[in-house]
Parts: C-alpha cells; sequence; structure tokens
C-alpha cells in the first residue's frame, strides 16, 4: 500500500501544473536557472573524477544500455496504464457528473497496475546500477573508483541513509544511481566527451 501510496503523491506532484496558467517569462526563466543549478549539482560529483575521453565514452556506452532499458520499461508501463484508460474516464465521469464514488474493484485494479510498475522500475534501476558499476570496475582506476565512495553523502540524497553502515560497494552503487542514472548527467557527459582528451 505504501508504494501504491508514492505513486499516488507522484502523479499528484506532476499533475498540479496541469492545473497553473501559462507561466511568465520569469517563471520559465528561473526554470532555466533551476536546470542550470540541478547541472551544477551534476558536475560537482563528476569532475572528481577527472575522467579521461576513453572513460567517459566507456561509461557512456554503459548509460545507453541502461537508457536503452529505461525505455522499454516505460514503454511496458505505458501499455499497462493504458489498459486501465477507458474504466477510469468511465469513472472520472461518474464521479464528476453523477457523484458516485470510484468502484473498490476499479481502484484495487489501479493499486496492482501501480505496485506492478514500481517493482518493475525498481528492478531495473538495480540492473542498471549494476551495468554501470561492471563499465567502472572494467574503466576506472582505483582512485577514481574511491572518489566514487567518497564524494557523496547519502544522506545528501536519502536523510534515513547510515553511510557508517554502508560497504564500500553500497556506497558506490548508491553513487551510480544518484548520479550516473541522471539522464543530466549523460547530456553533461556528451559535452565533456568531446572536450577530453
Amino acid at each position: 500500500m505504501k508504494l501504491a501510496s508514492l505513486f499516488v503523491a507522484g502523479a499528484v506532484v506532476l499533475s498540479t501544473g496541469a492545473m497553473a496558467q501559462t507561466p511568465t517569462k520569469n517563471v520559465q526563466d528561473a526554470n532555466q536557472v533551476l536546470i542550470n543549478i540541478d547541472k551544477l549539482n551534476v558536475v560537482k560529483f563528476v569532475l572528481p573524477l577527472l575522467l579521461k575521453k576513453k572513460q567517459i565514452g566507456d561509461m557512456m556506452a554503459a548509460m545507453e544500455k541502461c537508457r536503452s532499458k529505461e525505455l522499454e520499461v516505460r514503454e511496458s508501463d505505458a501499455k499497462e496504464l493504458l489498459k486501465l484508460d477507458a474504466d477510469t474516464k468511465k469513472a472520472v465521469a461518474a464521479a464528476v457528473e453523477k457523484g458516485d464514488y470510484p468502484d473498490k474493484a476499479l481502484q484495487s485494479k489501479i493499486i496492482s497496475v501501480q505496485e506492478a510498475i514500481l517493482t518493475r522500475r525498481r528492478i531495473v534501476v538495480n540492473e542498471n546500477v549494476q551495468i554501470l558499476e561492471d563499465a567502472a570496475k572494467l574503466t576506472l582506476d582505483e582512485g577514481q573508483l574511491k572518489v566514487m565512495i567518497n564524494i557523496l553523502d547519502p544522506r545528501s540524497v536519502d536523510p534515513s541513509a547510515k553511510p557508517d553502515k554502508m560497504s564500500d560497494d553500497e556506497k558506490r552503487r548508491f553513487y551510480l544511481r544518484s548520479v550516473f542514472l541522471d539522464g543530466l548527467t549523460y547530456e553533461l557527459l556528451k559535452v565533456m566527451y568531446k572536450k577530453a582528451e
């Protein structure tokens, strides 16, 4: 049930944008500043690795595999969600027009789909972290692997994390999930690759 609540909470956050009016130029410009801040947050965890061109290329190749797996799971998720399309439209119309409370069977079906989606995504994230870890161990040197372990305090991403109880491998995997699975990292590495030697 907690998983479904997280999914619903995410959906609510994403849907609030649909309620807003067209953003002003200031809001659009401020959004670009936020994107730049996000890029800086990524860069501060990538630059200390001192990646060489071949290393960037190898990590990008691994990231491309991850992106492909991510796209596959999103397509699978979309197919599952689209199966709910007619039922959810009908339920929304009945609720709004007639005051009918959504049917418990439909609610259960929705929760089942949401839980399946979350489970699939969790599995793919773990598989993608493994792809990245394998690539990192093949292409990076010991010093760079050590930087991954020490540069990111897991509590800055997950306040409940206990870094003192995490192994070096767990810290490295946490870093890879937090930094290298971020879409901005791939875009920044493309630029860095062109400039690297």
